[in-house]
């Protein structure tokens, strides 16, 4: 049987996936509704993540997946990091150096620019404030 092109193309968008869909979804959480500290922090990510590639009119369907992707290796990472700094004797520090390299590269492919914070000199800042005499 030989699919064509045109009719893969044109599929129903209701005909998707539920994560291709909606990129906050997480998978695997029949149950449960992501209101876990990493569950919230995995959104958060998310929605950094796409407002600082243009928004989600802006991305792509691999974008989406990229985001999502290097939102769950950042929450992961950033776990793993917690536990280690509390002494939990189980986290192997080489697996949590290797997780922390695996979500940088996966946020370093989205491509996202820093953008630098415009300095403001601590006298305007206190002006502005009026708490300058």
């Amino acid at each position: 049987m030989r699919l064509d092109a045109h009719a893969i193309a044109t599929r129903s968008l209701t005909n998707r996936s539920k994560v291709t869909n909606d990129p906050h979804y997480l998978r695997g959480t029949r149950g449960r509704d992501g209101r876990t500290v990493q569950g919230r922090r995995r959104r958060d990510l998310v929605t950094i993540f796409i407002n600082a590639i243009g928004g989600r009119a802006a991305a792509s369907e691999l974008q989406l997946v990229q985001i999502r992707k290097a939102a769950e290796l950042t929450v992961a990472a950033e776990t793993v990091r917690a536990r280690v700094l509390v002494g939990d004797p189980a986290v192997n520090v080489a697996d949590l150096v290797r997780l922390e390299g695996e979500a940088r590269r996966a946020v370093r492919a989205l491509g996202i620019k820093p953008q630098a914070r415009a300095h403001v000199p601590m006298r305007e800042r206190l002006a502005a404030a009026g708490e300058l005499p």
